[in-house]
């Protein structure tokens, strides 16, 4: 199932009807070949959130996820232009996700402190 591509949408239907975009499905899928470890497939699909406006909740998570996985395969300034991305669009979220920020800011600042020292 997670080989194959979804099932097909009408393109208009996406921008009009928020769940044909499926969303969900598409980050969801990333979180499965991540815990795979088939990182490939788990990047392609975190890329494609944010094509529609209904992505908007998973756009960051996206972002996060990207990096971790970036920062596993060794591609230190993908990892940091992810991590980057995540803080930047959490910034100002809620008390209860700071933590998630704090560490993505740390992963980051080790990064850049990493590349900085080479």
């Amino acid at each position: 199932m997670l080989a194959g591509p979804p099932p097909e949408v009408r393109t208009p239907w996406l921008y009009f009807v928020p769940f044909y975009s499926r969303a969900e499905e598409r980050f969801l899928r990333g979180e499965i070949l991540a815990e795979l470890e088939r990182y490939e497939g788990a990047l392609a699909w975190y890329g494609t959130v944010g094509a529609y406006g209904d992505d908007i909740v998973y756009v960051a998570p996206s972002h996060l996820r990207r990096a971790e996985i970036y920062e596993l395969l060794g591609e230190r300034e993908n990892a940091a232009l992810h991590y980057a991305r995540f803080v930047e669009l959490w910034k100002d979220c809620d008390t209860e996700l700071r933590p998630m920020v704090r560490h993505a800011e740390d992963r980051l600042a080790s990064l850049v402190g990493e590349t900085e020292t080479r």
